[in-house]
């Protein structure tokens, strides 16, 4: 897919304006607000840059991403993988952080996708995998997925 097809926020936003003011004029500012999230992160798209090629990922297909020296692997919904050249803290700086929680200096989890915390080994099961929680995580990791 083209680069020039990822979604661009600012369309999103006007695409969907009308339907927000007809909204605001039926429902409370919290509601709107909530429907304008959740579109947004339902059609974001990122970049990922391979060795050879680059993919547009929906935000929403994102399991977790973790770090695989100065490179990254992106695993995503349907089991799927996706090795990126770009390191974790690129994701870190670039993923809205409203939607990643870092659980582990190596991990960048989606929290819509986390299903349980066990508290016994220190991880969160996301999808069928279970990512661990860092000692450095751990006293705010329930704060973060709850926000």
């Amino acid at each position: 897919m083209p680069i020039d097809n990822v979604l661009n926020i600012n369309t999103l936003h006007t695409n969907f304006q009308s339907k927000t003011r007809l909204l605001k004029r039926r429902n409370s500012t919290a509601r709107v607000l909530a429907f304008e999230d959740l579109l947004i992160y339902r059609n974001a798209m990122i970049p990922v840059i391979g060795e050879n090629s680059i993919d547009v990922v929906p935000l929403s297909n994102i399991l977790f991403i973790q770090a695989f020296g100065d490179k990254s692997i992106i695993y995503r919904k349907q089991g799927k993988k996706l090795w990126s050249a770009e390191s974790l803290s690129h994701w870190i700086k670039n993923i809205d952080q409203k939607y990643f929680t870092l659980t582990h200096d190596s991990y960048l989890v989606n929290k819509r996708s986390v299903s349980e915390i066990l508290e016994d080994t220190k991880q969160v099961r996301v999808g069928q995998i279970r990512v661990p929680i860092g000692e450095n995580h751990w006293q705010d990791i329930a704060n973060r997925l709850v926000s």
